[in-house]
């Protein structure tokens, strides 16, 4: 009981510690709400990549049926040229 024989009282003390934890807590708190704050970050930044990948799906969809429609008019094209005689 130091802070007693400094002139510190019993209640002082305990003034003093509650306020020590009253500090703590608020800065627990404030860490809690960084913390929740970076996960409503990395959530929002997985669902861009998730949407961004499905996006990237469907346009090689979309490239793959161009690729098969564009061999198919080849294919009519070269027959067409060869019913060409030279």
């Amino acid at each position: 009981m130091a802070f007693v024989a400094h002139g510190y009282g019993p209640n002082a003390l305990q003034a003093e510690a509650i306020s020590e934890v009253a500090k703590s807590a608020g800065e627990v708190s404030q860490n809690a709400g960084e913390a929740a704050h970076g996960a409503n970050n990395v959530n929002s930044n997985t669902i861009s990549m998730s949407e961004t990948a499905k996006e990237s799906a469907n346009g090689a969809l979309r490239v793959n049926k161009s690729a098969g429609d564009l061999a198919k008019i080849a294919g009519e094209l070269r027959e067409t040229v060869g019913l060409f005689k030279v």
